[in-house]
């Protein structure tokens, strides 16, 4: 009897121990079967795609579905994290998008901008690298363009740094001397590259282009404003949609004097080109409504669609524009070379200089001869507007500006000097 109960005990544990045995191999062979977890690459394309048409609620949207899905894989999580960025950058702005009137636009070699931007004098200048290291007897080549104030005693332009960076410089003339380039005080602890400057005839207000890794494109035009009491400038402020884009946008122009602005972008353009935009300043940032068709006016497809309402204030920008590119052909026709190189020896063309060099400096000379005509004309009619005032009023506010006008004289009158001399001895070294 014993017997037969062991042998039931034991037949009753070997059975369990044989059912165990089964179902672990079974719980291996269901774990080895079950197929990884298969990583769905993010919709990159059509993210881009969506930018691309400032659709930036809608990529944001497949951006946030896509980063579930993608959340195992860093790699695409960190792209898609810096997409998320520049749609709600995007985003930020595009609601933000300022109503603008666009004149005209016109296409040009990046190279060439400045034969196509006419502005007054008296709002300054834009100067090319050359021209600046020889004004301030620089060593080295300064990087891209630069600026130059309508009293011509204060230049900003670029300078190269340590590790890629490139910081806006400025330099002061004091009597004949132009003083050491210094970084932009409050400007100066930024990052990445800043270029283009334009400073307003307030003195105070500049618009730059920078590229960070915080722009929506590659350069994005900003603006600040020098804070007399810390003497410095302030933060910079993105100037918006639709002067900034998802390309680089380089150059703010103001001419005060006419009242109209220029920019350049190179927005849908092929390698090398750039398109200069022409718009009407307004006189307080006015914001696109919701009505309006912010997306097409943001990207700026259409000039047409920006003047709709404004047919008129059009017409007369752009008849202020024809008299700019008049009055700049007329002068370019004015002045007729003529320059004493040695005794008995008189240039009256460009073709006799033999030394390349002091033959671009002539033709420099003919623009600055041209000018000075132009600024005797002006200061000549101011001063006989002051000797017609009939009150002390009107004298007082005449004077500031006859007083610039003879400062700005002298100094060009200098400058002339100082260019022919130089043409003087590069010619008759070349001799």
């Amino acid at each position: 009897m014993m017997t037969r109960t062991l042998y039931r005990i034991f037949f009753c544990l070997a059975t369990v121990a044989i059912i165990t045995t089964a179902n672990g191999q079974n719980r291996k062979k269901s774990r080895r079967n079950t197929p990884a977890p298969v990583f769905v690459e993010p919709r990159f394309n059509t993210i881009d795609s969506l930018i691309s048409e400032y659709r930036f609620s809608d990529a944001k949207t497949i951006i946030e579905e896509d980063t579930e899905q993608a959340k195992d894989n860093i790699e695409a999580t960190n792209k898609l994290l810096a997409l998320t960025e520049k749609a709600t950058l995007g985003e930020n702005m595009l609601n933000a998008t300022e109503k603008i009137i666009v004149i005209d636009s016109l296409v040009a070699d990046k190279e060439q901008i400045l034969n196509f931007l006419n502005f007054d004098n008296n709002c300054g200048k834009i100067i090319t690298s050359q021209q600046i290291k020889e004004k301030l007897n620089l060593k080295q080549t300064p990087h891209g363009l630069g600026f130059i104030n309508g009293f011509e005693d204060h230049i900003i332009f670029c300078r190269a740094g340590k590790g890629g960076k490139v910081s806006l410089v400025e330099s002061f003339l004091y009597g004949n001397n132009w003083s050491q380039p210094s970084e932009l005080a409050g400007l100066d602890d930024g990052e990445g590259i800043q270029g283009f400057p334009f400073l307003m005839t307030d003195g105070t207000t500049l618009y730059f282009a920078s590229k960070t890794t915080t722009s929506l494109g590659g350069y994005d035009i900003y603006s600040t404003r020098f804070n007399s009491d810390t003497k410095s400038y302030l933060k910079p402020q993105n100037v918006g949609m639709p002067f900034n884009s998802l390309y680089n946008d380089y150059l703010m122009v103001y001419d005060e004097v006419n009242q109209l602005g220029w920019f350049v972008s190179d927005r849908r353009q092929p390698n090398g080109k750039v398109c200069i935009y022409i718009f009407i300043p307004s006189q307080t940032r006015q914001t696109l409504n919701n009505t309006d068709d912010v997306r097409n006016k943001a990207l700026l497809i259409s000039i047409k669609d920006t003047q709709k309402g404004h047919e008129k204030d059009v017409a007369n920008a752009l008849q202020r524009l024809h008299n700019i590119n008049k009055k700049e052909n007329d002068n370019k026709n004015n002045y007729t070379l003529c320059i004493d190189i040695s005794y008995g020896v008189r240039y009256t063309d460009l073709n006799q200089f033999k030394n390349k060099e002091a033959r671009s400096l002539a033709s420099e000379l003919i623009v600055e001869k041209n000018k000075l005509t132009q600024l005797n004309k002006l200061l000549n009619e101011n001063r006989k507007k002051y000797d017609e005032c009939k009150t002390e009023a009107e004298r007082k506010a005449l004077s500031p500006m006859i007083l610039r006008q003879e400062k700005e004289l002298d100094l060009k009158n200098l400058q002339i000097k100082d260019l022919e001399n130089k043409i003087r001895r590069l010619e008759n070294k070349q001799n």
